[in-house]
């Protein structure tokens, strides 16, 4: 369920990308590199900040990605509940330190064919 924008860091990011920042996104526990600031998309049109809800009640902010680095598949392919209608969600973990990241969602048959989805408070940010 998508609850929430977020305008603030949406538009913060967007002046980065503008001004050819170098944003890097780093596993919060390790500080491995998980993702670069340019790999940002929009699935469906909407912003790559969005804020959902799980079926038991917790929010995640995440980012929508095109690329992610140190990244390990914690599950297999699952349809139930999922936030992105036609993509079944993947668990992602750190392949370093396995620090859960987010979710992957694939589906080869549908454009972007495959697409990251990592939660904004399992990172941290690095300028530069």
């Amino acid at each position: 369920m998508l609850l929430d924008l977020l305008p603030t860091e949406s538009k913060q990011h967007l002046k980065e990308r503008k001004q050819g920042g170098s944003i890097r996104w780093l596993c919060k526990d390790c500080h491995t590199l998980i993702a670069h600031h340019r790999h940002l998309i929009s699935v469906d049109g909407a912003s790559p900040y969005r804020v959902f809800q799980n079926p038991a009640g917790i929010l995640f902010t995440i980012l929508t990605l095109s690329q992610c680095q140190s990244v390990a598949d914690g599950s297999p392919e699952i349809w139930e509940n999922t936030w992105f209608p036609g993509y079944p969600w993947v668990i992602l973990n750190c392949s370093v330190c396995n620090q859960h990241l987010g979710w992957c969602y694939p589906n080869p048959e549908k454009i972007p064919a495959e697409f990251f989805g990592i939660v904004r408070d399992h990172l941290v940010e690095a300028k530069g």
